[in-house]
């Protein structure tokens, strides 16, 4: 496997440079907003310092959360009963720390994640690339193991005494998962990375831009679900009003729709909008 280089970038073209060197394989990609931040599952936050790349440990908080939510009858969904890892991703999809590790097959939705501000404050970045098509690293999981199986078995010591590694794309997708081309990793060894690419602080901001320009990536787009619409209209989210050719659209669309009077109310909007630069005459 020829090695690949890591890079510093702050412009959405060096970035891409650097991700077209993945074509040689099957990659993953996990975009972060702290370069200090590493690959681990965000159960592994919960513990102790000392208690960290602990397998053991990580089975047993996952074991402690399933076990709670199905005493609280949260294993249910559209009239059926979740398997172990099915319930651990819908927990981990309204925010609860797991086992399960989110990548993405998309290098350009994990640069967007890497250029969120950090809960720190202002810091570099960083996309990791992980190569998966190496059946001696990861383990596919197929429909019938997440049904078979309970979360115990995923974190049995292999022939070799080693902890394997998995890969899975549920079969089952809501909306923010097939918009961020998801794929959950997880097991009791470390991931090791192909390479890195920091992202640096100064380029966060023109990188949104220019995902958004270039590729419709927008934190509407990556959060396509109620819960994400909701995070769009929150209080610390400022109110931007719709230009004119963002109204005109929208009325056209709504025209389109069959929905005359909302179109016209649209329209209206438009024709009184303050419109210095004529850009709609």
């Amino acid at each position: 496997m020829a090695e690949k280089a890591s890079r510093r970038v702050k412009t959405l073209n060096s970035f891409i440079k650097w991700a077209a060197q993945f074509n040689d394989g099957q990659y993953l990609f996990r975009g972060v907003s702290n370069e200090s931040y590493e690959i681990e599952a965000s159960a592994y936050r919960r513990l102790p310092e000392g208690a960290r790349n602990n397998p053991a440990r990580l089975l047993r908080i996952n074991q402690d959360l399933i076990e709670k939510a199905r005493l609280l009858g949260h294993d249910q969904k559209d009239g059926q009963q979740l398997s172990d890892l099915e319930l651990l991703a819908e927990l981990q999809h309204f925010g609860a720390a797991t086992c399960l590790i989110d990548f993405t097959r998309n290098a350009l939705v994990a640069l967007w994640f890497a250029c969120q501000q950090s809960s720190k404050g202002k810091a570099n970045g960083k996309v990791f690339a992980v190569r998966i098509d190496d059946s001696d690293r990861f383990e596919v999981i197929t429909p019938k193991l997440v049904k078979k199986e309970n979360i115990d078995y995923f974190f049995r010591e292999d022939e070799r005494k080693g902890y394997p590694l998995y890969q899975w794309q549920p079969k089952y997708q809501n909306n923010r998962i097939i918009a961020q081309q998801s794929v959950f990793i997880f097991g009791g060894a470390q991931v090791e990375i192909e390479a890195e690419c920091v992202v640096l602080r100064s380029g966060k901001q023109d990188m949104l831009t220019s995902l958004d320009k270039v590729s419709g990536i927008t934190e509407g787009s990556i959060y396509p679900d109620f819960d994400g619409f909701a995070r769009l209209h929150a209080h610390n989210k400022p109110y931007v009003e719709a230009d004119p050719q963002v109204r005109l659209q929208r009325g056209i669309e709504v025209h389109q729709r069959g929905d005359l009077e909302d179109a016209i109310d649209d329209y209206d909007e438009v024709i009184s909008s303050p419109n210095p630069e004529g850009d709609l005459e």
